[in-house]
């Protein structure tokens, strides 16, 4: 039988961790030893072959369950290059799962994270954030992938939908994935932008440092931006999201990279 995997898709800060967890409970889901193994994006790992690949999952025949993983390499064209290529000469059957976070909301939240962990400054431009610029260039992404795969293959979700109704999109995931859609995930997974409380703290403690009151509330990382820079940012990524509804018919509303009217 043909291996059947699922790649999840998305930058950082988009919530693909937390929605690969929570898939690997679903019995008919088969999880990776590995947390983000890269294999189509490292050279030393492609070196190693398929069946080094495989090794990362306990697959027992007959294994008719869907082996995932999630690895953020894969959508952070150009920075890394495209690996559609290396997954379309791979035997074995691909579909992809591709989570959208706000654009400008995603580079927000990386940004906010580095400031937090010690590695950027506050205050940010344009230049400092280039490379999670390219990834949050969604449509530019896909058409790499578009280029080895069809839109079937491909099951795009909002990000904010999986933090407000994780159940639903559970339930949409296992549609797409031919998995059993009645089966009833233990727990509620948490909403995947709520920050740890040593993270808030830092947070606070750098928007005091720039006089800007409290911090935001979860899931609105984007105070770390300032308002100019945020809104040049959604100006900058807003033909990207004209391509995702016209390409793809994905159209958030509440995406701050207004499309032209």
């Amino acid at each position: 039988m043909k291996k059947r995997f699922a790649l999840i898709l998305g930058g950082p800060h988009a919530g693909a961790t937390r929605l690969y967890g929570q898939l690997g409970l679903h019995p008919q889901v088969l999880g990776c030893r590995v947390m983000e193994p890269r294999f189509f994006t490292d050279e030393r790992k492609w070196a190693l072959g398929v069946d080094w690949y495989r090794s990362l999952w306990d697959f027992r025949e007959p294994d008719d369950r869907v082996a995932i993983e999630a690895s953020t390499d894969y959508a952070r064209h150009p920075e890394v290059p495209c690996p559609a290529g290396r997954v379309a000469q791979t035997p074995a059957g691909f579909r992809f799962v591709y989570l959208l976070r706000d654009p400008v909301e995603r580079v927000a939240a990386w940004h906010a994270a580095r400031v937090s962990e010690g590695f950027a400054e506050p205050a940010a431009d344009l230049d400092d954030l280039r490379t999670e610029i390219a990834a949050s260039r969604y449509a530019s992404q896909l058409a790499s992938w578009r280029e080895h795969f069809g839109a079937e293959d491909f099951l795009l979700l909002p990000s904010e939908e999986w933090a407000e109704r994780p159940a639903a999109v559970l339930e949409r995931v296992c549609r797409f994935l031919e998995l059993d859609d009645e089966f009833t995930f233990p727990g509620s997974p948490p909403g995947q932008f709520a920050r740890r409380p040593s993270q808030a703290r830092a947070r606070a403690w750098w928007l005091g440092r720039l006089g800007a009151g409290r911090p935001a509330a979860p899931g609105r990382a984007s105070a770390a931006l300032s308002p100019r820079l945020a809104e040049t940012l959604a100006g900058e990524l807003a033909g990207e999201r004209d391509r995702l509804a016209d390409e793809w018919g994905f159209d958030p509303p509440s995406w701050r990279a207004r499309r032209e009217v």
